[in-house]
């Protein structure tokens, strides 16, 4: 740190709060994605419920996945009661988008991911099988751990 000469006078502006800050899609999505994380990190699923729906109504279709996965994951962790069917919906959504786009390997893997949290660890390993080993490798160790109780 440089040390301030207590005699020389400083003066700072004062940023104006009339103006009301404008973001860009993108960076609108950018700030959702870090609350989610920020919130799941210290799980706390109404915030995450929030900016998750946010995401999940981005033009961008990755960050739709991810709201939309995390959303549902959010209603998992506070027990909502119809959570079967909610990742019944999901699974039939990825799997439409798989349908539409076969090279969308971020639906297959969201797809894998919420078999692992209904622990229908059959169902995930198979879709693994239609990944490369750099995508397969990761979810089936994360599927081995939910197996074993690492996660849930």
């Amino acid at each position: 740190m440089t040390p301030i000469n207590k005699e020389d006078e400083y003066t700072f502006e004062k940023l104006d709060v009339t103006i009301e800050p404008t973001y860009s899609q993108e960076n609108l999505d950018q700030i959702n994605r870090l609350y989610v994380a920020a919130y799941t990190l210290k799980k706390e699923p109404e915030h995450i419920k929030l900016y998750a729906s946010r995401l999940a109504k981005s033009p961008n279709q990755a960050n739709q996945y991810i709201g939309k996965y995390s959303l549902v994951k959010a209603l998992k962790e506070e027990g909502y009661e119809q959570i079967d069917e909610e990742y019944k919906d999901l699974v039939k959504f990825f799997r439409n988008q798989s349908i539409k786009d076969p090279t969308d390997l971020a639906a297959v893997s969201f797809r894998v991911q919420c078999y692992i949290d209904m622990k229908e660890y059959d169902n995930a390993e198979k879709l693994c099988s239609l990944l490369s080993d750099e995508l397969k490798n990761p979810l089936l160790e994360e599927i081995n751990k939910a197996k074993t109780g690492g996660t849930d």
